[in-house]
């Protein structure tokens, strides 16, 4: 759903990432701090339930990828987020979601919280961020209405990221509904030579 710390897949491994704005800033005994309407924006809950169309255009793939919240991790001193796993026809990828403070964070390996997609909220036309490791940098690009398959959402996001570091550069273009998360997804990177080119897009999802 760059695979959201370079994985090979943006919701699986990075994520191999995408999904994001009026929780209220409650502060719990372990110091951890949800997003102001980080759950708004993306849906971020045990048992929510996301189904995607994935395209690995460099293997020649296609596949319907079953995305479940399905537990909780703590991780560093204080932090803390919920496992997202990955259902592939051929193997199960996990990857770990957190809000804190105004931002969200794809983690692909909570070993190397760094790598990770990164997506600071409110959204808003022309706001942009640095991520956390080296040269990735997002813009939100647009808003506007947009028809997924059968299903049209009056407001979705549409969020660039972009980096390069030596020989390993690309981009994710990812659109973002609020309530619903990541609803498109498409992701190119190169090492030396083209290395992934990925898309995802959204099938069917229900929320608790």
């Amino acid at each position: 759903m760059k695979s959201i710390a370079r994985p090979a897949s943006l919701f699986s491994g990075l994520f191999l990432l995408l999904l994001l704005m009026l929780l209220a800033c409650n502060k719990s005994s372990t110091g951890i701090q949800p997003a102001p309407g980080g759950q708004n924006v993306f849906p971020n809950q045990i048992g929510d339930e996301w189904d995607y169309f994935y395209v690995d255009s460099l293997r020649g793939k296609t596949d319907t990828v079953r995305v479940r919240v399905v537990g909780t991790r703590r991780f560093g001193a204080d932090r803390e987020a919920k496992i997202w796993q990955f259902q592939f026809k051929d193997r199960v990828d996990t990857q770990y979601v957190e809000i804190r403070d105004d931002t969200v964070r794809f983690i692909p390996d909570l070993d190397q919280p760094w790598f990770n997609r990164k997506f600071v909220l409110p959204l808003q036309v022309g706001k942009g961020w640095k991520g956390d490791f080296l040269s990735d940098t997002s813009t939100v690009v647009s808003k506007g209405p947009l028809t997924v398959g059968s299903r049209h959402f009056a407001e979705a996001y549409l969020v660039l990221e972009t980096w390069r570091i030596f020989n390993d550069y690309g981009t994710v273009r990812t659109r973002a509904v609020p309530g619903v998360g990541i609803v498109q997804m498409h992701q190119v990177r190169s090492v030396l030579a083209p290395f992934i080119n990925e898309q995802w897009e959204l099938l069917d999802f229900s929320l608790k």
